[in-house]
């Protein structure tokens, strides 16, 4: 009895080739989210300093899940942590720049915070 043939054509090759490559992209992706979203918020804790305005303080403290975040005019705003971003109700929020070591506002765009030395 004879054997069937069996060919493996380019576009088998090209299929398995780009499952393959799916299924490593795949892979990395989940990864790469998971450790961006295992963020604690810890960057944003401190006291920061109005870069424009030097000696202006604004103080960001965790409480539990929440921020609290302390201006200089004596006022104190809830925040959460969402994505990265520390968040306020009705939508502003601030963002850590990891590389400059700045915060900025959704909010405003001249607001620029350096961390206290």
């Amino acid at each position: 009895m004879a054997k069937p043939e069996y060919r493996i054509n380019r576009f088998d090759k090209y299929f398995s080739r780009v499952i393959l490559l799916a299924t490593l992209g795949s892979v990395l992706y989940l990864f790469g989210c998971n450790s961006a979203s295992t963020s604690s918020g810890t960057e944003y804790i401190g006291d920061w300093e109005n870069a424009h305005v030097p000696g202006v303080i604004t103080t960001i403290r965790q409480q539990g899940d929440q921020f609290i975040v302390h201006y200089p005019q004596g006022i104190d705003r809830l925040a959460t942590l969402k994505n990265g971003l520390l968040q306020f109700e009705g939508g502003t929020f601030l963002m850590y720049h990891k590389d400059a070591d700045t915060i900025t506002s959704s909010g405003n765009s001249q607001y620029l915070l350096r961390r206290k030395k």
